[in-house]
């Protein structure tokens, strides 16, 4: 595809006109009782287009990238043009740009992938207490972003990672409990299987006799990764577009106090744990790592140039887009700092509480415009600073910006397995938790 045709093409019609170019390939293989249940590679992606005509935006889109597809993309843009809400520009890109520091993934031979699933089940399987392996699954991703306008604007750029997960499952007194471990990698020949299958194989065991406990409110200390899903989960209340609209509650507080003076939470895209690392974002604006909390006080929230120009400051460079939709607002990748003090140092100084492992029901147990929550978790009950006996059957609730406002410390030990976000554990002064 040719994306200065379609803009030549473009200058008869439109003002300014812009070709976005994205695709992904996915390979994804998993096992089942040590045979291959599934092995697929898959292709999607396309071509957005949008132009400005007397201050007017289209957009339209094919996923054909034939020349014979330009024609009709210009006259859809033109047949769909709508006075725009807040001034839309394309992007000129004459500015300096980030250097990345890319990880490329290395693509691993199915054979000896499907190997390496088997020999994992078999490792986890060797413990005598794991009933099954409930099922192992393989994917490697690899995205690519083309943004071209008639501004000047030519950037490009590709990214790509492994994901490993594995599950076991055991059974005590007729009740099945599972575990499970994940894997992030670009070489999947350094993924250290017998470490994974220990981890698995301890995960499960764990929960063996897991039990509800009383009702009531409790000190909490929430495992990275179960905290990694749960700020993951209100990133948007940080979205300048939501704010803008007064859809989050942080909206007119940059400068105040929202949270414990122990949070530094980082949007940090060109950080070197990212996995999937971006110079530009998806109106080609660069991105950078910023500040959105500073010692618990609100510094920022994340733009895009509509954003941006109507607050008055600059874009952030956290402006998305599929080749689909619109130009929209999300986090590239999340850091909140890590504290000082390790896990096990904050679960020793818990005398009553709960150590959370896992929480459930994103979809449907939180409200990120209110900050409630309400979701379903499991872990382990504290007294005297040591584990007693695993814990299930709960619901943690509470509200995301009390919570924030809680944070009695961080754990120096931070979260590995999500794609946008890096966290610590955290130790929360009181949640609620309903049990028995």
């Amino acid at each position: 595809m040719h994306a200065e045709d379609l803009l030549l093409m473009s200058k008869m019609h439109l003002d300014q006109a812009e070709v976005f170019l994205s695709s992904s390939s996915t390979t994804s293989l998993s096992l089942f009782e040590g045979e291959l249940d599934n092995y697929e590679m898959a292709q999607s992606g396309g071509l957005g287009f949008r132009g400005i005509k007397d201050g007017r935006i289209g957009y339209s889109y094919s996923e054909s990238l034939d020349a014979s597809v330009y024609p009709e993309l210009i006259n859809d843009v033109l047949s769909s043009l709508e006075v725009m809400e807040e001034k839309e520009e394309l992007f000129d890109g004459k500015i300096s740009y980030p250097q990345v520091n890319k990880k490329e993934l290395i693509p691993a031979n199915p054979d000896d992938v499907l190997k390496s699933l088997q020999k994992l089940e078999k490792l986890i399987l060797e413990s005598p207490q794991i009933a099954k392996v409930p099922g192992i699954y393989y994917q490697e991703i690899v995205s690519s972003t083309r943004i071209h306008n008639t501004l000047g604007l030519s950037k490009t750029q590709e990214s790509g990672a492994g994901i490993l997960y594995a599950m076991a499952a055991a059974e005590k007194e007729g009740e099945m409990y599972t575990g499970k471990g994940v894997r992030i990698f670009y070489d999947f020949s350094c993924v250290d299987l017998e470490d994974l299958a220990r981890e698995i194989i301890e995960d499960t065991l764990s929960c063996l006799g897991a039990q509800s406990i009383p009702s009531g409110d409790y000190r909490v200390f929430i495992d990275k990764e179960a905290f990694d899903s749960l700020l993951g989960s209100f990133s948007s209340i940080f979205n300048a577009e939501l704010v803008q609209k007064g859809l989050s509650l942080l909206k007119g507080k940059v400068g105040e106090r929202i949270a414990s003076e122990k949070v530094n939470l980082v949007m940090a895209p060109l950080d070197e744990r990212a996995p999937l690392a971006s110079s530009f974002d998806g109106e080609g604006y660069p991105t950078q790592n910023f500040n959105l909390i500073e010692k618990g006080i609100l510094k920022s929230f994340y733009h895009n140039l509509a954003t941006a120009k109507k607050e008055g400051v600059t874009s952030t460079g956290n402006a998305s887009r599929s080749y689909r939709g619109k130009v929209g607002l999300s986090p590239n990748f999340l850091v909140l700092e890590e504290g000082e003090k390790s896990e096990k140092e904050l679960i020793a100084s818990m005398d009553k509480g709960v150590h959370i492992t896992e929480l459930m029901g994103f979809h449907s147990g939180l409200n990120p415009t209110s900050g409630d929550f309400s979701l379903p978790a499991s872990g382990y009950y504290i007294e005297g600073g040591k584990r007693i006996h695993p814990v299930n059957q709960i619901l943690l609730s509470g509200n995301f910006f009390t919570l924030l406002e809680d944070i009695l410390e961080l754990s120096s030990e931070i979260s590995s397995e999500s794609l946008s976000s890096r966290t610590p554990g955290a130790l929360i002064d009181k949640l609620s938790i309903g049990g028995k």
